[in-house]
């Protein structure tokens, strides 16, 4: 559930991402020459063909050879790197304090209600956001540009709570922020760092399933706090 990944991307592969990109890559594989990626770029022939290996190497596309031209398409790493500069430019042009975001209800693993219980998340959740929350998360899938939004909540400070440790289990820092839904006040919680991008866990002290009655695949929106007054 909250784990730990940290990631960042030089301006080459965004370049070239963000061509393959807008070329269809993020949804099927493309035909790509390297010539004529090269001249599109500005690019020499030998230098395009470079980055497309070193992206490749790095992980953030797939190719598949076919017998006159290589097939491209960005990988969920290759898609996350996008995002995160998508997430710099909202912040540098559309600088605020809250963010909506839409998506689809999901059903997690059960993870959530076992990191819920644990009495060092529950005190910081108590102390912190003044809440005794329900056992257990409400999961909801992102998609589009709601992807891209989500890393404006990875770059926030939101509300930390420290990590600790019990028994022999170590449990890491996460942030929270809290949201609403409809008008039922959450939060949503995340790990400091994680490499999930396409799914948010939200807590409240209400079954939120129950109490708006929702199901998996219905669509809901969440309006979260970025910046919590001082």
């Amino acid at each position: 559930m909250w784990s730990h990944s940290s990631v960042l991307y030089n301006p080459h592969e965004i370049q070239v991402l963000k061509h393959l990109a807008m070329d269809g890559a993020m949804e099927d594989f493309i035909p790509v020459s390297s010539g004529e990626l090269g001249r599109e770029l500005g690019l020499s022939q030998q230098t395009a063909s470079r980055r497309i290996l070193d992206l490749l190497d790095k992980g953030l596309i797939q190719r598949e050879l076919g017998a006159r031209r290589q097939l491209i398409r960005l990988t969920e790493d290759g898609m996350k790197a996008l995002q995160t500069e998508y997430a710099d430019y909202v912040s540098i042009f559309e600088v605020r304090d809250r963010v909506s975001l839409r998506g689809t209800v999901v059903s997690g693993l059960g993870e959530g209600r076992y990191y819920i219980e644990q009495n060092g998340y529950r005190e910081q959740f108590r102390r912190l956001l003044d809440m005794d929350p329900f056992v257990g998360t409400l999961n909801i899938r992102l998609a589009g540009e709601d992807r891209g939004k989500v890393q404006l909540l990875r770059r926030s400070t939101g509300i930390p709570m420290r990590g600790f440790t019990q028994g022999s289990r170590t449990f890491g820092a996460v942030k929270a922020f809290n949201a609403l839904l409809g008008d039922i006040r959450c939060a949503v919680v995340m790990p400091q760092r994680s490499h999930h991008m396409d799914t948010i866990e939200i807590i409240s002290e209400h079954q939120l399933r129950k109490l708006l009655d929702i199901h998996d695949g219905d669509v809901v929106e969440l309006h979260v706090i970025l910046r919590t007054p001082i």
